[in-house]
């Protein structure tokens, strides 16, 4: 990855586990740092809005009083 302030070649000098993925901290061949976050994609609308549906048309319908 390039650095953001002068576009030189970086190297990982830490990484971190969060919550959605991984934190890494940079440091440039001129010595700038940097951090960048690596995300775990999240499951789009659509397919949790069809698990959901699929979920309550399999549910019973009772009698209405």
């Amino acid at each position: 990855m390039n650095c953001p302030t002068c576009n030189k070649g970086s190297e990982v000098i830490d990484s971190r586990l969060i919550p959605n993925g991984v934190r890494r901290r940079r440091q440039c061949l001129n010595d700038h740092r940097f951090t960048t976050i690596e995300q775990v994609p999240q499951p789009r609308l659509a397919a949790q809005l069809r698990a959901i549906a699929t979920a309550i048309e399999g549910i019973p319908k009772g009698k209405t009083a």
